[in-house]
C-alpha cells in the first residue's frame, strides 16, 4: 500500500514540474452552512416513537489546481453535523434528545471542464473517503424506576 502511494505523489509532482505548469493555476477557497436533517423511519407498530428534525452545521474548505484549461485535479475536506430528535409518548413521555452525528469526508477528484467563455461546465470524477465522527445524544431517557 504504502508503494502506491509513493508513486502517487512522486506522478504528481513530476506533473507539477512539467514544461506546461506556465498554463497552472492554484484556486483555494472555503464554503460552510447550515444543514437540517431528519430520521426517517418506518413507526407502523412503534406509534408512540417520534422522530422530529434538527438544525446542524457544514464546513469545508478545498484546494484546486488546473494543469490545464480543461483539466484540474481538486481536493476538498468537509466536515458536517447532521442531527435528529426523538421523542417517545404514552407510558415512555419521558423519553426526549436529540442526537448529534458528526462526519468527516475527504473527496479527491479529477475536474473537466468544457464550453466556451461564456457558458462553460465541468465534470468532477473521483473517490472519497468518509468517517464518522463521535456521535452523542443530549436529554433525558424513560426511567421506569422512579
Amino acid at each position: 500500500m504504502t508503494k502506491k502511494i509513493y508513486l502517487l505523489i512522486i506522478a504528481l509532482c513530476t506533473m507539477m514540474l512539467l514544461p506546461e505548469r506556465a498554463q497552472a493555476q492554484w484556486r483555494i477557497g472555503a464554503s460552510g452552512g447550515a444543514t437540517y436533517n431528519w430520521y426517517s423511519i418506518d413507526t407502523h407498530y412503534q406509534n408512540d416513537f417520534h422522530y422530529d428534525g434538527a438544525w446542524g452545521w457544514n464546513a469545508a474548505v478545498f484546494g484546486q489546481y488546473n494543469f490545464k484549461d480543461w483539466l484540474g485535479l481538486r481536493a476538498e475536506i468537509e466536515a458536517s453535523e447532521r442531527n435528529y430528535r426523538f421523542r417517545r409518548s404514552g407510558i415512555y413521555a419521558g423519553t426526549n434528545y436529540i442526537v448529534h452525528n458528526t462526519y468527516v469526508q475527504l473527496p479527491v477528484m479529477a475536474q473537466f471542464s468544457f464550453g466556451g467563455q461564456k457558458v462553460r461546465g465541468f465534470v468532477n470524477a473521483g473517490v472519497y473517503a468518509g468517517y464518522w465522527g463521535p456521535g452523542q445524544y443530549r436529554g433525558t431517557l424513560y426511567d421506569p424506576i422512579r
